[in-house]
């Protein structure tokens, strides 16, 4: 029984794949404000000049992108320690500090024969959705409505009702919580959240 409960603890630790967020080396570090691990990750990636990205599962739009990519790499979704690392598309809880920055620069030497790339092939897309340029007015009936998902300079952009949004900015009067691959979701004045797959 010990051994099980002991594997099942290690097995957290070990980086599985659930897919990339981006077209680009990356580090993400899922916590919580009032989690002290966490902090000690950001301190180390901090002290060792490493740029990465936190997220806090605190916020409806964080766990509802997180969660079923944890259980995608195998990792448990209820009860779980913190932080969640994400590491070019793989996971692991709380993961040896040194394995963060090992599985970053093998997996960094993959991505970077893709670079420049990602900027070109939205520009290509836009420009065929749109041949006259950016749009800037709403369009005419959905005003969530999402014309296309694109990365671009390490993060998902979308067009939304007829506009260019990122995460933060405000479309047909919600705000954009979180933008994936297929999908966008948007909180409203009210709290309650809206989320439109794509296509």
């Amino acid at each position: 029984m010990i051994g099980v409960v002991l594997w099942n603890f290690v097995s957290q630790k070990i980086f599985n794949p659930a897919g990339p967020m981006y077209d680009r080396p990356y580090i993400t570090v899922y916590g919580k404000e009032v989690c002290p691990i966490c902090r000690e990750y950001q301190r180390k990636l901090d002290a060792a000049q490493q740029e990465y990205e936190y997220e806090d599962i605190d916020q409806e739009g964080v766990r509802n992108e997180l969660y079923p990519r944890m259980e995608k790499a195998g990792l448990r979704t209820k009860a779980f320690p913190l932080p969640v690392i994400d590491v070019n598309g793989k996971l692991a809880i709380q993961p040896d500090f040194e394995d963060v920055l090992s599985d970053y620069k093998n997996s960094k030497k993959t991505f970077s024969k893709y670079a420049g790339k990602v900027e070109n092939r939205f520009f290509d897309w836009f420009y065929k959705l749109r041949p006259s340029g950016f749009p800037q007015t709403q369009s005419a009936g959905d005003p969530l409505k999402i014309s296309g998902i694109n990365p671009v300079g390490g993060k998902f952009i979308a067009v939304v009702g007829g506009k260019i949004v990122q995460k933060g900015d405000k479309a047909g009067g919600y705000d954009v919580v979180t933008i994936n691959r297929d999908f966008v979701e948007f909180r409203g004045a009210d709290g309650k959240t809206v989320k439109r797959s794509y296509p």
